[in-house]
C-alpha cells in the first residue's frame, strides 16, 4: 500500500512544510494585536464568528441583533487584516462615498462637521437608497464595530498598554516602565496586567523570583492563580524564575532551548507605520528566510532536504505592513468613527 501511495505523490516538490511548537513565540498569543478581525475577537461579544450587539430602533428602542462575521460579508473580507487606523479610514471613505451619491443625506449632512455624521444618517441613506439597502446595512455595522472598538480602546487605556508591550519585546522598556504604567492605570483590569506580566518575563528571561513574584502580586494587585498563569509560560520553555547556574544549562525538557530572534520591520519605500504596528509574529520572519533559503538548518533542520535544482519562489509575504503617508485623512477617520482623541 505505501508503494501505491508513493506513486501518487508529486514527482517534484510543490511546497515547504515547516513544523513548529507554541513555545517558538510565547509573546504573540499574548500581546495586544491591532488588527480589525483581532480587535474585534479581543474586545467585542463574538463567539464562532457571531457578533452580537444592540442598536436603537425608529420607535427608540433597543434591539438585539446577531451577525456572522465571515466570507459572506465583503466589508469584513476587505477589512480583517488590516490595522484600525487604516480599517476606520477606509470605513470613513465608504461613508463619504455613500454620502456623495444620496442627495438626501448630502442636503442634510452638507452644513455638519465631518464627525456628526452617524448612524442615523446612515439608516436615512439605507430609506432613500434601496438599491444599496444590503451595502449600507453592512457599512452601518462595520460603523458600528469600529466606533465602539475606538472607545473600548480609549477607555481601556489600550494605546499605553499595547505601546509598553511592543516596547518590552523589542527591548526598548523595562520593569521600570511596567511599574510606571501599573501606577498610571490603577483601573486596568487583571486580564491585560497578566498579559503585560507575560510579555515582560517572556522577554526578560530569569527576572523573578520567590520575592520578586510576591512583589508583582502586592503591586499590580494579582492572586496567586494569576501568577500561576504567568509562571506557567515555564512550559512554553520560558526561563521564568531565577535559575542557579547548575540549572541555567538545562531546560524544563531537558535541554538549552534556542530561540528565535525577532527582527522589527521597517517601513515599506515611500510609506510610512501605523502606530503600534510594528510587531510581527516570529512565524513571519522564519517563513521570510525559508523563502529566502536563509532559514538555518541548524534550528530547522530538514527531514527531507529540497532539490538544489528547482528555483525559490516568491520571497515577499504579503502582509499589510505599512500606513499611507497623509496623517490628516488617518486623523480625520480617527474623529469620524471613533469620537475623537
Amino acid at each position: 500500500q505505501m508503494q501505491s501511495n508513493a506513486k501518487a505523490l508529486p514527482a517534484s516538490e510543490t511546497c515547504e512544510l515547516l513544523i513548529v511548537d507554541r513555545g517558538v513565540d510565547p509573546v504573540s498569543p499574548i500581546i495586544h494585536e491591532w488588527t480589525y478581525e483581532c480587535m474585534c475577537h479581543d474586545l467585542l461579544d463574538v463567539n464562532n464568528n457571531v457578533f452580537k450587539y444592540a442598536v436603537d430602533t425608529n420607535s427608540g428602542q433597543e434591539e438585539e441583533r446577531e451577525v456572522i462575521l465571515g466570507e459572506q460579508d465583503p466589508i469584513w473580507v476587505e477589512l480583517r487584516h488590516k490595522h484600525i487606523a487604516e480599517a476606520s479610514l477606509l470605513l470613513n471613505e465608504k461613508l463619504n462615498y455613500f454620502k456623495n451619491a444620496n442627495r438626501l443625506a448630502h442636503h442634510k449632512s452638507r452644513d455638519l462637521p465631518q464627525d456628526q455624521v452617524d448612524t442615523s444618517d446612515l439608516r436615512q441613506m439605507v430609506e432613500a437608497l434601496p438599491q444599496y439597502r444590503e451595502q449600507l446595512k453592512r457599512l452601518n455595522l462595520h460603523v458600528h464595530v469600529a466606533t465602539t472598538l475606538n472607545a473600548k480602546a480609549k477607555a481601556m487605556g489600550l494605546h499605553d498598554i499595547g505601546k509598553l508591550e511592543q516596547d518590552l519585546v523589542y527591548g526598548n522598556a523595562t520593569s521600570k516602565e511596567v511599574i510606571k504604567l501599573l501606577g498610571a492605570h490603577p483601573e486596568m483590569s487583571s486580564e491585560d496586567k497578566i498579559r503585560i506580566l507575560m510579555c515582560y518575563v517572556a522577554t526578560h528571561p530569569e527576572k523573578l523570583d520567590n520575592n520578586r513574584r510576591l512583589q508583582w502580586m502586592k503591586l499590580a494587585k494579582l492572586s496567586a492563580e494569576d501568577m500561576n498563569a504567568i509562571n506557567n509560560l515555564e512550559y512554553l520553555g520560558v526561563n521564568v524564575s531565577k535559575r542557579s547556574s547548575s540549572k541555567r544549562e538545562m531546560s524544563f525538557v531537558g535541554r538549552k532551548k534556542k530561540r528565535s530572534i525577532r527582527k522589527e520591520h521597517d517601513a515599506v519605500e515611500g510609506e510610512e507605520q501605523w502606530q503600534l504596528s510594528r510587531f510581527q509574529p516570529i512565524l513571519y520572519d522564519l517563513l521570510e528566510d525559508m523563502l529566502k533559503g536563509e532559514l538555518s538548518q541548524d534550528d530547522y533542520p530538514y527531514v527531507s532536504a529540497p532539490s538544489t535544482t528547482q528555483p525559490r519562489r516568491n520571497s515577499q509575504i504579503n502582509v499589510e505592513l505599512s500606513v499611507r503617508k497623509n496623517r490628516s485623512n488617518l486623523q480625520k477617520a480617527g474623529e469620524s468613527l471613533g469620537g475623537g482623541g
